[in-house]
């Protein structure tokens, strides 16, 4: 770049329109290069939101900053050379750092033949200052651009939907009387996404999917793991990656077709026109970012509200989802899953968005703060009548507050239908009366042309003849366990009590249940029973296999507890956080088979492969060199069974184990989780706030609120003659579509 600025000469031999085309194309692909920076930041796993323009994006970022000034004094030359101060490229470059202005960067000292008129406003709107309607009282250097032989790096005027009042939030829609929905917020025309992986042969993820979704309208989108519901949903939103791409058909936002709209264009209109709650939302918060911040960089960046005003609206926000605003002074790692759930649900209707798609938004959270947050988000929709996408594998949550189902399979929209229809008359797809009567199933109901597992009276044949049997051996002791968390802040010390004299037993053969809202201390007794915690007072034994004296967990020798962490293996409650995301499933499987068993080469990826065909991944050979990224959320979290299963424990730590599991998958685990314990005799510690899983399953439950047991005793009697107001709660909250239709008729 150097020689160029050095020697203008160096550009003399084109003639000047030669020259201003290529210039002008130069800048625009410095445009480009940011926009694709920035929205890739903005793209799927994880990185949502503002994060986005770290790590990855936040080196495309300054690559494409170097082309943008790398042409920006190319062009300053050529201008100088020719005497075109005025002319058609130094506006092109104006309209470039517009959209770069348009996301409040402030890079912009770096670039030549900018001038301060362009940085005075970092709005959210300069990007609108060139072409029809400029504002160029503002921006005086502006000439209007009427040569149609110029290319414009413009989509277009913004819509009159996008037009902010006052501190920028949207307003209702209107839905004209006598009509249940209003104007259309997505389209999606045929369209059909491939996977075309440079190894490996092409999927068709998403087969000639039409679906409309409109004002004040919530549709739900269900479908087993890796039927294309995520993969829709990206498309959707335009969030589609490589090697993914859209192979065919039409995606509008509204009015607007923005299929291949560039990216410029798009990023002014997420947040405030469409938004979302991905599926791994809980890990798309910066850590090292407090939540306040999250909040307010979301909310200036798109309207023109004062940092003291954004903070009152994140306050409001998460009061609405039920968090106390003392916690935006916090950052995301001391929130429980549950709660960083529930501030990403907070930030996608921060907005006021005309659409919002919600991927699994309430997977990680017990069943009361899903149904008051999905009751919120209905509550707002009726206000703000913004349309609504909820994916999810809890067909009772989608029938529970959807009006209208759309049913995936194999990457096709087999069948949409209203809620109502499918209750009263059924579904008519096969794959439909599958789904609807596996959860029928789990609540006693019975759906034509389903045929049931047998799980149910299984459960409760086992149960009863593990009573009636000799007593299970201990396996592990917890004998009045508390946990004290210390938090300090300066000469400020707080404590939170996560766990409080707890006492229970886990015997070979039985399963118990840990029952509780997100919070309430499940996950802190699983860590201090799997050593990750130590307790702070009380003491948790575990007794070998040998017959010998029981151990103290907090003082166990080295060999001791080798032996041990390969007789209590561990499901974890997230996905994504559990594989490494760099090695294939074969490896991953492959290190317990080697450490625990000895299994080594062919055998061991034999046996790998026995594993993932008994958590229902099958043909094993599909899976086996796959690296996580390329499983869905569900597809994951079997493998994670599979990784558990490898070692043969006495003891099983089950921490959410079909949460993310859709629900014809679901029974399916419960009967291989049920299977190992009948077979062989294995102990489960099942922490669930799916109180119809732990009917089917477990023989003890134990309900937990606040660190403290609320009541504990068989399984049978705790949920079906509950004593405690708590557990009734619980109860309550359980999605039933069927009693709630009957008690309307």
């Amino acid at each position: 770049m150097g020689s160029v600025l050095n020697d203008p000469s160096a550009l003399s031999g084109e003639n000047a329109h030669a020259k201003r085309s290529r210039l002008t194309k130069d800048a625009r692909d410095g445009v480009g290069h940011v926009d694709r920076a920035l929205g890739e930041g903005l793209a799927d796993d994880g990185a949502q939101g503002l994060d986005g323009l770290g790590d990855d994006g936040g080196l495309a970022l300054n690559s494409a900053l170097g082309d943008m000034s790398d042409a920006g004094a190319r062009a300053q030359v050529a201008e100088s050379d020719e005497g075109y101060a005025d002319s058609h490229g130094g506006r092109h470059l104006a309209g470039a750092s517009n959209v770069l202005a348009d996301d409040g960067r402030r890079e912009f000292d770096d670039l030549p033949n900018v001038g301060p008129e362009f940085v005075d406003g970092l709005g959210p709107a300069p990007v609108d200052n060139i072409g029809p309607g400029a504002d160029y009282e503002r921006y005086p250097d502006l000439v209007p651009i009427d040569s149609p032989d110029i290319p414009v790096p413009i989509l277009g005027a913004p819509s009159p939907a996008r037009i902010q009042a006052d501190l920028g939030l949207g307003h209702a829609a209107e839905i004209p009387a006598g009509q249940k929905f209003g104007a259309p917020v997505l389209r999606l025309e045929d369209l059909y996404v491939r996977y075309e992986p440079k190894l490996g042969q092409p999927v068709e993820a998403v087969k000639h999917v039409s679906l409309t979704v409109r004002e004040g309208e919530f549709v739900g989108l269900v479908g087993e793991s890796g039927s294309g519901k995520t993969t829709l949903a990206q498309a959707a939103l335009r969030l589609l990656r490589k090697p993914g791409r859209v192979a065919g058909g039409r995606i509008w936002w509204g009015d607007q077709d923005v299929t291949e709209a560039p990216e410029s264009a798009l990023r002014r209109e997420r947040w405030t026109e469409v938004s979302t709650v991905f599926q791994s939302s809980m890990n798309c918060l910066n850590p090292v970012v407090k939540i306040r911040k999250v909040f307010e960089d979301v909310i200036t960046a798109h309207t023109d509200m004062s940092p003291a005003q954004a903070d009152a609206r994140a306050a409001e926000l998460l009061e609405m989802v039920e968090i106390d605003p003392s916690f935006l002074n916090n950052f995301p790692h001391e929130l429980s899953g549950g709660m960083r759930q529930r501030v990403n649900l907070a930030l996608a209707l921060s907005l006021n968005p005309r659409f919002v798609l919600f991927d699994e938004p309430t997977t990680g959270l017990d069943v009361v703060v899903q149904k008051s947050i999905l009751d919120e988000i209905r509550k707002l929709q009726a206000q703000q009548k913004f349309g609504a996408i909820l994916i999810s594998h809890d067909l009772g949550t989608i029938l529970d507050f959807c009006d209208t189902e759309a049913i995936m399979y194999n990457g096709e929209l087999v069948e949409t239908i209203d809620t109502g229809t499918m209750l009263r008359n059924g579904p008519s797809h096969v794959y439909s009366k599958h789904l609807l009567g596996s959860y029928g199933e789990l609540l006693g109901e019975t759906v034509e042309g389903h045929e049931a597992s047998g799980l149910v009276e299984n459960s409760h044949a086992a149960a009863a003849a593990r009573r009636e049997a000799e007593k299970g051996k201990p396996i592990v002791e917890v004998r009045h366990v508390s946990k004290r968390f210390e938090k300090r802040r300066g000469f400020k010390t707080t404590f939170v009590d996560a766990a409080k004299d707890i006492s229970f037993d886990l015997r070979q053969g039985e399963v118990t249940a840990l029952v509780g809202q997100s919070g309430s201390g499940k996950s802190t007794m699983a860590r201090m029973i799997m050593t990750m915690e130590k307790p702070t007072t009380g003491e948790i034994l575990y007794y070998p296999d040998d017959g010998s004296a029981p151990w103290d967990l907090a003082k166990m020798s080295k060999s001791q507890r080798r032996a041990y962490l390969n007789a209590v293996q561990y499901v974890f409650q997230d996905p994504y956080a559990a594989l490494n995301p760099a090695l294939p499933i074969a490896y991953q499987l492959s290190r317990p088979l080697a450490n625990y068993r000895g299994l080594k080469g062919q055998a061991a990826l034999d046996e790998s492969a026995e594993l993932l065909r008994s958590v229902g991944l099958t043909p094993p050979e599909r899976y086996l060199m796959r690296v996580p990224y390329e499983l869905s959320g569900g597809q994951r979290q079997r493998v994670v069974i599979a990784r558990a299963l490898a070692a043969q424990p006495r003891l099983l730590i089950a921490d959410e184990p079909i949460a993310s599991l859709d629900v014809s998958i679901r029974a399916e685990i419960l009967e291989l989780l049920q299977s190992l314990v009948l077979s062989h005799g294995v102990g489960m510690l099942y922490i669930t706030h799916d109180l119809l899983s732990a009917q089917m399953l477990a023989d003890h439950a134990i309900v937990l609120n606040h660190g403290e047991v609320i009541e504990q005793g068989l399984a049978e009697g705790v949920i079906h003659s509950p004593q405690a107001g708590y557990t009734r709660e619980l109860l309550d909250a359980i999605p039933n579509p069927w009693r709630d239709a009957r008690k309307a008729a």
